[in-house]
């Protein structure tokens, strides 16, 4: 079974937050989605994987 949308309340910020890609059952291949950027929260610059138009989270 391959899912094809989460409906959520918001995306997760960073791809490590995602539970399909770090839950016990892993959905995601490596690479299937996320894009790696640089986020500036407030005064710090933190970098990482970020979800992109890929990303099979739908906020509903």
């Amino acid at each position: 079974m391959k899912i094809k949308k989460i409906i959520a309340d918001r995306k997760p910020y960073f791809c490590v937050e995602c539970p399909l890609n770090n839950s016990g059952i892993r959905t995601l291949e490596k690479g299937e989605c996320g894009k790696y950027e640089t986020v500036i929260d407030g005064a710090w610059k933190v970098g990482g994987k970020v979800p992109d138009e890929r990303c099979l989270f739908e906020i509903g």
